[in-house]
């Protein structure tokens, strides 16, 4: 049995579900010049019950506009909440 492609392969154009590349498990170390990154805060799962046609929308317009949905979501919460705050 074969996988149906995901929405955003159909969108790019793939007829086809295709595996992800192995990572590289040797790898290089980062160039000298590299700052360490700053640490990052713990990312938490949120999960929100919406109707499946809302859902389906907002991940079309997101693929159109070359994001998932999760960015998207991300950028509406923060904009919302600094809406809040003024």
């Amino acid at each position: 049995m074969t996988k149906r492609p995901k929405l955003g392969a159909v969108f790019a154009g793939e007829t086809t579900a295709s595996p992800k590349p192995a990572p590289d498990i040797q790898g290089t170390p980062p160039p000298a010049s590299v700052t360490p990154a700053a640490p990052t805060e713990k990312i938490v799962q949120l999960n929100v019950a919406v109707p499946e046609s809302l859902r389906r929308e907002v991940k079309i317009k997101a693929l159109q506009r070359g994001q998932d949905m999760n960015t998207v979501v991300k950028e509406l919460l923060t904009a919302w909440v600094k809406d809040l705050e003024k």
